[in-house]
């Protein structure tokens, strides 16, 4: 069962579009220092590559509907959606080739 998570952090000081804004950004900055600064590796861009699916999903979502649906509940203590899960498997996938690369 699907359920709307129409929360975001700082959705108290923020609209919807200037979060989104934020997030872009910092999205962009992250996909830049990642392709300037660490040692390129197929792990890292697959994880580069479903963070940034992850992220733009979520920001489509959030623009379109003001809310992110959550369909994916884990044991009842929380709800998540695939760009959720994309998101944190690429963030682990990068920590992964930074790791092996040192």
């Amino acid at each position: 069962m699907s359920k709307l998570s129409c929360d975001f952090i700082f959705s108290r000081v923020l609209s919807v579009k200037e979060f989104v804004f934020v997030a872009f950004v910092l999205t962009v900055v992250f996909t830049v220092a990642y392709l300037k600064l660490i040692k390129r590796s197929r792990v890292g861009d697959t994880g580069l590559v479903l963070l940034l699916l992850g992220s733009l999903g979520n920001m489509y979502e959030r623009l379109s509907l003001s809310c992110v649906n959550d369909y994916l509940s884990f044991f009842g203590l929380f709800r998540f959606n695939v760009q959720d899960f994309a998101i944190t498997v690429g963030i682990f996938l990068i920590l992964i080739s930074i790791w092996k690369a040192r």
